[in-house]
């Protein structure tokens, strides 16, 4: 089973690190989301010094699909604002349009696209954002995530290897700003989890 991809614009927190027991126990208690349990995964993370944008490729069941995860705001208290939805989700072969449209994202300048033409599969779109300037790091992530329901939004915990450090995850979700200031009194992660998103986790832990 695949995890479709949220729709709308959501307010996240989220944190990598160690989950106490005391917080398993909390989240393990509630209802499992459109039966999201130990669901496996592969993503390739495109970091760039230059950007906090989430851009990816993902590992589904028909290929690999590149993936953007817009971010748009930023709290001080670690909870940020972002765009997800499916039409950000693109099946390859992928265009130059879109192609270049990542590369903006990430806020890096590519070369002279004249020579590249219309048509870009997997390797080929990594080959051409690879000659970018800056640089951009190909951070590979395997994950397994579950998902629990908690009043107007949802949790997630995941277990996450970047290369060869595995870390924990926990990610507090809702439209609602309130909401998750809400959940995370309700949920208390402690001192063993420091906020973070998942650019800025692949930067620490690659």
């Amino acid at each position: 089973m695949g995890k479709p991809p949220e729709e709308g614009q959501i307010w996240e927190w989220r944190g990598f690190g160690q989950i106490s027991r005391d917080t398993s126990a909390i989240v393990e208690a509630l209802p499992i989301r459109n039966g999201i349990r130990n669901l496996t995964g592969t993503d390739l993370y495109l970091i760039s010094p230059a950007s906090e944008q989430n851009v990816k490729l993902r590992l589904t069941e028909k290929g690999w699909v590149l993936k953007f995860k817009l971010l748009l705001d930023k709290q001080p208290d670690g909870i940020e604002l972002y765009h997800e939805s499916a039409r950000w989700t693109f099946a390859f072969p992928i265009s130059l349009v879109t192609v270049q449209l990542a590369a903006r994202l990430l806020d890096v300048t590519v070369p002279d696209d004249t020579l590249y033409g219309d048509s870009f599969d997997s390797d080929r779109a990594l080959a051409y954002l690879g000659q970018a300037t800056p640089a951009i790091v190909q951070v590979g992530t395997k994950k397994v995530r579950s998902q629990y329901n908690l009043a107007g939004g949802w949790v997630e915990v995941a277990e996450v290897v970047f290369d060869k450090r595995r870390v924990q995850s926990l990610s507090l979700h809702s439209a609602n700003l309130e909401t998750v200031e809400r959940m995370i009194e309700q949920i208390h992660p402690d001192g063993g989890l420091t906020a973070m998103n998942y650019v800025e986790a692949c930067r620490r832990f690659s």
